[in-house]
């Protein structure tokens, strides 16, 4: 036997202790790329990014996988407070007990957030729910000339797919009820573009909530 196999043995045993211990571990990193401090970073299990991140700066923390339950497939979430504004994303997508990777990155752009160092596209499509909970039978619905790309019409609800830059510019929609017309306008914050639907209910009388 080799005089070097007891040394060697050693380094082997430290390396596997080495990788079992970072295996307990996982970074997160939230990059700024905007030109605007972030206020604050929320993420799970209740931490907390205690100081704004400056622009251009990045905050990175590491997070013990004993404080989390990976069982099951999923990611957990992240909350990024910027200029009143609330940017979602997640870190640690897992596979029953196996995580993706050990370190994620978040990029905040001045459009929203991504996962590479790329700015987001922004969308083509806007597409707009409508459900019915009204007494009376919706006749119609209709937006501005040249803004709808599809339209599914079923019992209890419409789908819009709206050409996003044109009904940016005019978001309002014009329901037609039993020979009433009720002017409906879309509230949207048409910066984020990770979100580019919206989800409405209107009742009767024109009335419209989220």
């Amino acid at each position: 036997m080799s005089r070097y196999f007891p040394l060697i043995l050693k380094l082997l045993l430290l390396n596997s202790c080495i990788a079992q211990d970072n295996s307990k571990k996982h970074f997160v990193s939230i990059i700024n790329k905007t030109t605007i401090a972030i206020d604050s970073v929320l993420l799970y299990p209740k931490l907390k990014m205690l100081q704004p991140l400056g622009p251009r700066k990045i905050w990175t923390i590491q997070i013990d996988l004993e404080d989390v339950k990976t069982s099951g497939e999923g990611a957990f979430p992240i909350f990024i407070f910027q200029n009143n504004k609330k940017y979602s994303a997640q870190w640690g997508f897992h596979d029953w007990g196996y995580m993706a990777k050990q370190h994620d990155s978040v990029y905040l752009f001045a459009n929203g957030v991504n996962y590479k160092e790329e700015n987001l596209i922004k969308p083509v499509d806007f597409i707009l729910f409508i459900g019915y909970k009204t007494s009376e039978k919706i006749d119609s619905i209709r937006v501005a000339p040249g803004t709808i790309r599809k339209q599914f019409d079923r019992s209890l609800n419409t789908e819009l797919i709206l050409d996003f830059d044109k009904f940016k510019i005019d978001p309002q929609i014009k329901i037609y009820q039993q020979g009433k017309m009720f002017n409906v306008r879309i509230d949207h914050d048409w910066t984020d573009w990770n979100n580019a639907q919206e989800i409405i209910k209107i009742y009767d009388n024109g009335v419209v909530s989220k």
